[in-house]
């Protein structure tokens, strides 16, 4: 039996930002009776009047806010000192740095596992769940609603390598979105501001079986739209929760399904291959999704949710093409501490 040690990995993105204005115009005066006067000047209109020829002549400026104070005394005179701010364009989705870009983060709003994991010994009940509901102990795993599972580990196993289960066992997230689009505060940000993306987990992974993980991410359009479950953990499937099995499950458990999957999840062509890279102590770095190209072809495919299947490794030394055999790894949803994220790197057109 192979003893298994986990280790938690969280993967962190760092967020920066600034903003700066461009300075305005300042002036100021000196008055020897030792007197502070200060002067404020707002407006789009300058306006100049000459004695001799009265003649107006008039400019126009940028909204502009100035104050200036200068003060004097006998025998002293300091400098004016200054603020100004200037407003121009309309504003970007988030404060940006001295390169005109920022990073921002979206929260999942949903997630779930989807597998069709079954024991090679025993067919009965699903082997990813050490404590099954009691009414569905004998239930496979893709009749199971893991909606509101807090944890489960991924795998794709067939059944020759260390344990006799065979299937896979996915994660599929849904980030806020509308029209393609991925929102922020609801307002939505255009493919081309978007210059790098990276997905963070929260997971445990017994480096001393695995290595060179890497994930297969597909996607579901906006036609395989799932509802998440929100009972005790994993829950037999019904009443249009989705499970491997059913986009949408019937009003029974085990029976026909109330809507068909256009397309099983994790069976499409995937949108890339990305790396599982082990990070610190050891962790699992943020997972770049650059593989997946330009963000104007993988954000619309991810409308219905972001698949991510185990796709490859390194299992006690020997390479596996297509396979994460069991354990896999263990991986944690919002019901978690640590719900996944989405950190986007956003510039300026």
């Amino acid at each position: 039996m192979i003893s298994h040690r986990f280790v938690f990995a969280s993967m962190v993105l760092m967020v920066s930002s600034a903003c700066g204005g461009d300075p305005g115009d300042s002036s100021g005066s000196t008055d020897s009776g030792g007197t502070t006067e200060t002067t404020t000047s707002t407006g789009m209109t300058t306006t100049s009047s000459a004695t001799e020829s009265e003649s107006d002549a008039t400019t126009a400026a940028p909204t502009s806010t100035s104050t200036t104070t200068s003060t004097t005394g006998p025998g002293t005179t300091e400098a004016p000192t200054s603020t100004s701010t200037t407003t121009t364009g309309d504003p970007f989705l988030c404060e940006v740095d001295m390169e005109g870009c920022c990073d921002v983060e979206l929260e999942v709003e949903a997630d779930t596992f989807f597998a069709d994991v079954v024991d090679g010994v025993s067919l009965e009940g699903c082997p990813l769940l050490d404590f099954p509901p009691p009414d569905f102990a004998d239930l496979q795993c893709q009749h199971f609603s893991f909606g509101a599972a807090p944890e489960l580990r991924l795998i794709r196993d067939d059944g020759s390598v260390s344990a006799p289960w065979l299937g896979q066992s996915m994660m599929v997230l849904r980030f806020p979105s509308a029209d393609g689009a991925l929102l922020i505060d609801g307002e939505p940000i255009p493919h081309e501001v978007i210059q790098a993306a990276h997905l963070e987990l929260s997971a445990e992974v017994d480096w001393t079986l695995f290595a060179e993980l890497r994930f297969a991410v597909h996607g579901l359009d906006a036609d395989a739209t799932w509802l998440e479950g929100q009972g005790d953990g994993a829950t037999g499937c019904v009443d249009d929760l989705a499970s491997f099995a059913c986009l949408a499950c019937g009003a029974e458990v085990d029976a026909a399904c109330a809507t068909e999957w256009p397309e099983p999840p994790g069976m499409s062509p995937p949108l890339g291959i990305v790396e599982g890279l082990k990070g610190e102590d050891p962790g699992l770095q943020p997972i770049d999704l650059a593989p997946l190209g330009a963000a104007s072809s993988w954000v619309p495919a991810i409308a219905g949710g972001l698949v991510i299947v185990p796709g490859a490794s390194k299992f006690m030394g020997q390479a596996f093409e297509a396979l994460v055999p069991a354990p896999g790894l263990l991986v944690r949803t919002r019901e978690s501490f640590a719900p996944p994220r989405l950190r986007l790197r956003l510039c300026q057109p």
